[in-house]
């Protein structure tokens, strides 16, 4: 079904049919904000009673301010195969340091665009497709073409836009490489000089055995 994401932010302590406002939907997110009825001066609480969600956001509310501060001035990407977790994310980010870019936006998570743009964030935008993984330069163009269009259509500057072409290794089959070098060149060819390549180190050990192993190597 919808997910219902309760935008609470002046209407603390309200109740509707005698259930308390931000407890009806998946999550309910409370404002602190100067401008709001109760303030903190900044800041604000989310609501919810999905286990899974609280322990993710939980994660998210704890990594953003540490990392941030470890980084400085260094933009982070923030990163998430859940909506909700990201907005949490971007509620804890501290914008005075930095722009944080958004990880990712793809025919499988079209729902990112709309944070994405009505934020004016930099995002990665992911050739996978909505059924998985592309395994030729034309499957990555067709999955791309209807992204990007949907990017522009939404208002994002083609300099926000950070392509992710999907690079596999030679592990992965034999053209697997050299398609992703000659996508990345169609890439700049069809959405023009604007448009950014970006690229996942995770990617390199696609189809090898113990990956997440490889990964924790690689990142350390």
């Amino acid at each position: 079904g919808i997910v219902l994401i309760e935008d609470c932010a002046h209407m603390h302590g309200a109740r509707w049919r005698d259930k308390g406002v931000g407890s009806w939907g998946r999550f309910g997110s409370f404002s602190f904000q100067s401008s709001k009825l109760m303030t903190a001066g900044e800041g604000g609480i989310v609501l919810t009673s999905d286990d899974n969600l609280e322990k993710r956001l939980q994660s998210m509310a704890w990594i953003i301010p540490v990392t941030q501060k470890a980084a400085g001035q260094v933009p982070l990407s923030v990163d998430s195969s859940n909506t909700e977790t990201i907005l949490k994310g971007l509620e804890l980010y501290d914008y005075a340091r930095s722009t944080p870019m958004l990880n990712s936006v793809s025919l499988e998570r079209l729902d990112v665009v709309e944070v994405a743009a009505s934020r004016k964030l930099p995002v990665i935008v992911m050739a996978s497709g909505q059924k998985g993984m592309p395994h030729s330069i034309e499957e990555r163009l067709e999955n791309l073409d209807e992204m990007v269009g949907l990017c522009r259509k939404s208002g994002m500057p083609d300099r926000h836009l950070y392509i992710d072409v999907l690079i596999y290794p030679k592990s992965a089959g034999a053209k697997e490489g050299l398609d992703g070098l000659l996508a990345m060149e169609e890439v700049l060819k069809k959405f023009g000089e604007e448009v950014h390549i970006a690229g996942g180190h995770s990617n390199f050990s696609f189809g090898m055995p113990l990956r997440h192993l490889i990964n924790a190597v690689w990142l350390d």
